[in-house]
């Protein structure tokens, strides 16, 4: 038997329905909301305030922070920090290059430089101290 009401219904205790509810505008919810499964959302969901996550977040698509990032605890020691704003590249760990690696301005290295074949210069040579050479020199 089907029973409409035209106007509101206030009940004083609790509401069980035992299939779906539709509602055809919006929902107040004025303290916690509790779901016991999933919770799909067709379209976006919009957080007024902090928002805690108690496990795993998996995101499949791109990620935008507007602020600041802090991570607690990391899994791999190496952690490459890029800023795109000033175009600085931090590496914490060894960085390999399997191509060209190209520098439009000086570069300047605070130990050795092991080059493993030729090296061409096209342009001068400076060096401002002791200068070792272990075979024969060409001029």
């Amino acid at each position: 038997m089907d029973r409409a009401l035209n106007n509101r219904l206030l009940v004083g205790g609790d509401v069980s329905l035992n299939a779906r509810l539709f509602v055809g505008s919006d929902v107040s919810i004025n303290s916690r909301l509790f779901v016991g499964s999933d919770a799909v959302i067709t379209n976006r969901l919009i957080v007024m305030r902090d928002v805690s996550l108690n496990a795993h977040v998996v995101i499949s698509g791109s990620t935008l922070i507007m602020g600041n990032l802090a991570v607690q605890q990391y899994k791999y020691e190496s952690i490459i920090n890029t800023t795109t704003t000033n175009y600085t590249l931090i590496v914490t760990e060894d960085v390999s290059f399997n191509g060209r690696l190209f520098v439009s301005d000086k570069t300047f290295l605070q130990d050795i430089l092991d080059v493993t074949k030729d090296a061409y210069l096209n342009s001068r040579l400076v060096v401002y101290f002791d200068t070792s050479l272990n075979n024969r020199l060409f001029v």
